[in-house]
């Protein structure tokens, strides 16, 4: 005979958490999960957020998104062009102020953005 269980004996279940429902709202994001944002946090060096971080630190980088690609259709406007190329967006990176270094526009390939390296020269 072994131990006797006592099945009307049940315990709490510890660190349970109740989840709030996030709003979803029009600048809901929902490929940038909570991790995404805590990894990038972690690499500007904070330790802890709180709940609420996680929503704005959606809405910021929808912001920046739009701004960006606002921009850079600009760009692609003025060249009169349907499709949005890589210079585009660094051109309008720069006019954010947050200059990409190492593409170049080959005119001799008509378009053709690389990244150039020492050896390449």
């Amino acid at each position: 005979m072994g131990a006797k269980t006592n099945k009307t004996n049940k315990s709490k279940k510890r660190g349970k958490q109740v989840k709030v429902e996030e709003e979803k709202s029009e600048y809901y994001v929902s490929g940038i999960s909570d991790g995404a944002i805590k990894r990038l946090a972690r690499r500007g060096g904070i330790k802890r957020m709180g709940r609420e971080v996680y929503s704005q630190a959606r809405e910021v980088f929808l912001r920046f998104i739009n701004r960006l690609v606002e921009d850079s259709w600009s760009y692609c406007e003025c060249a009169r062009r349907k499709t949005i190329l890589p210079i585009d967006v660094v051109y309008a990176l720069r006019r954010h102020g947050r200059n990409l270094y190492g593409y170049v526009y080959d005119a001799e390939v008509k378009g053709y953005q690389g990244i150039t390296h020492a050896s390449d020269d």
